[in-house]
């Protein structure tokens, strides 16, 4: 079974076949929008790479998951997302949920009457240890051979105007306009998260400091020795802009000092 769909995965059958999960999926949505039915989830938003899966891996799968149901809600926010993110809450019902493609959507997670009131964490990581982290891993996942790669083209492609699956296979002009949109992206969205109501900051150095306080919020116990990062194995490339790390560390001191 597990060559079969690692076969689908690599052959243009793989659109049909996360169209039709997708839309399984679909079919046992909650039908209310309009109120939480029972947990009020907190997002950990953070771009991809920024330790999103070390945090969720701390709390029980029971109650916390990390991007769940990924290629439907990639493919489906943009249509209508205030009906698609609540009727998600009400059906995930999770109390922790950690997902980097939300870091494209502060300004409709802002205006949304619900998503407004939750909480929410944002793990900060210096912009050149980002970029870093996430070319090389976008960069191995492409010789996996994926035929329908959706975070790419869903996420990267589309919101932030990078084709990360290619970014190392480009010309040297085309790879520096893509590194100049995962700047903007990063620093936008860091910008943004000030749009919050109810935002948390920390450092991904310690991110293991806010635990206690998310157990509070979640009325859970977090077990951090359970936990795992998924760490690249090999570096090809290395960024490096010190200006721009010294703008963000500015801007997150900034950010860090408000919400005490």
């Amino acid at each position: 079974m597990k060559n079969l769909k690692e076969v689908i995965v690599r052959s243009p059958l793989h659109k049909l076949s996360i169209d039709l999960k997708a839309k399984r999926e679909l079919g046992q949505f909650s039908a209310v929008n309009d109120r939480i039915l029972d947990r009020s989830t907190v997002y950990c938003i953070s771009p991809y790479k920024t330790a999103t899966r070390y945090l969720n891996g701390c709390y029980r799968p029971e109650i916390s998951a990390h991007e769940p149901l990924h290629y439907l809600s990639l493919r489906e926010l943009n249509k209508n997302f205030d009906d698609f993110f609540v009727r998600r809450l009400n059906t995930l019902n999770l109390k922790l949920e950690c997902s980097g493609f939300f870091s494209a959507y502060i300004e409709e997670l802002t205006n949304n009457p619900i998503a407004a009131n939750l909480h929410y964490i944002i793990i900060l990581r210096s912009p050149s240890s980002w970029i870093t982290s996430a070319v090389n891993f976008w960069d191995q996942l492409s010789e996996k051979g994926i035929h329908y790669h959706y975070p790419n083209r869903l996420f990267w492609m589309k919101k932030v105007g990078v084709d990360l699956d290619h970014l190392l296979k480009v010309t040297e002009k085309e790879r520096q306009e893509g590194l100049q949109k995962l700047e903007e992206f990063y620093m936008n969205f860091t910008e943004k998260t000030k749009l919050l109501k109810n935002v948390h900051y920390v450092r991904i150095e310690e991110i293991d400091s806010i635990l206690p306080f998310l157990d509070e919020l979640i009325d859970e116990e977090s077990r951090p020795e359970k936990s795992q990062t998924l760490a690249n194995k090999q570096k090809v490339f290395r960024y490096k802009n010190e200006e721009l790390d010294k703008r963000y560390n500015m801007l997150t001191r900034e950010l860090l000092e408000n919400t005490k």
